[in-house]
């Protein structure tokens, strides 16, 4: 089940990601390449020289418009907590370590914009076309880890001016008011998230093996409960399963009987946006390696101690 075949970085503007038998190209060097400071110049600050563009946000809408704008059109400024772009159908397997997590982000200052700042968007004055920003001072993992609460500490406070405006800030991951969702799971849109995943494994691990545990207790640490049934679930249900039996079974052979991996969906199937012979053949793959796939099953009403 683990899709990802090969990653080819080369010197020319795009690499390619080959995903099973799909090949998509993504675009690692910008077409338009300017000099690497963030700092606008004063020709670009001229009355009526060029058309001061902001962008909020670097994910896929964000960072590929950022890319399309031609430089001696506009003026490009990019506005994002974090300083990279994702790509985001990479993310499973860097939480196990089958990548790295360079492997899945470009940082956006390679694509020579006029100005970025790593900062959230607070108030946008649309009468008077200014944004109010709040700059991100923490390390980037804090701006890239999905939460929906900030830190509270924080940072300076600061406007820009823009003359044209695109927002494209995407969305927090949903909790549906499942208490205890935002406490103890991990969601997983992001590299910070990815990470935490990775840790979490580790240390439940780590945890499970101590002489103290109780075989009860070792059970509810090892039990993964994945929530949603969609390429990036049963990619990482796979690679969760792969990093279990492949590798950490070496190195802790005798918490294999307590591992257990589930991945739960409200729909009538897993993949649902795929053919029924690729849901089928994903289903009776993970029959055969132990993992469960419950369909129509909802997330229990409360999670105390949900794991990743």
């Amino acid at each position: 089940m683990n899709c990802v075949a090969r990653i080819t970085r080369t010197h020319t503007p795009s690499a390619v990601v080959a995903l099973g038998r799909t090949r998509i190209a993504v675009a690692v060097v910008p077409s338009y390449v300017r000099a690497q400071s963030t700092t606008a110049t004063p020709q670009s600050n001229q009355a009526g020289k060029k058309e001061r563009v902001v962008i909020l946000g670097s994910g896929w809408a964000g960072y590929g418009l950022a890319q399309t704008i031609k430089p001696s059109k506009a003026e490009r400024v990019l506005i994002s907590p974090r300083s990279h772009f994702v790509f985001t159908p990479l993310l499973a397997s860097t939480t196990v370590g089958t990548l790295e997590f360079r492997s899945a982000i470009e940082p956006v200052r390679r694509l020579g914009l006029d100005e970025f700042h790593q900062a959230w968007a607070d108030d946008i004055d649309f009468a008077n076309k200014t944004i109010r920003l709040e700059g991100n001072t923490q390390s980037d993992t804090a701006g890239s880890k999905t939460a929906t609460t900030r830190d509270t500490e924080k940072g300076p406070i600061f406007e820009i001016t823009y003359d044209k405006l695109i927002i494209a800030v995407g969305c927090y991951s949903q909790t549906f008011g499942i208490e205890g969702v935002a406490q103890h799971a991990s969601f997983l849109r992001d590299v910070g998230d990815a990470r935490e995943i990775r840790l979490k494994v580790l240390t439940a691990f780590e945890k499970a093996d101590l002489p103290s545990t109780s075989d009860e207790h070792r059970k509810e640490l090892l039990n993964f409960a994945i929530v949603g049934g969609g390429p990036t679930g049963i990619e990482f249900a796979a690679e969760l399963h792969d990093l279990i039996h492949e590798d950490l079974s070496k190195l802790y052979p005798a918490l294999l009987k307590f591992v257990q991996v589930t991945v739960y969906d409200v729909a009538p199937k897993v993949l649902p946006m795929f053919d029924q012979n690729l849901a089928n053949y994903a289903m009776d793959l993970f029959r055969r390696q132990g993992i469960q796939a419950r369909a129509r099953t909802s997330a229990p009403a409360s999670w105390s101690g949900a794991r990743a």
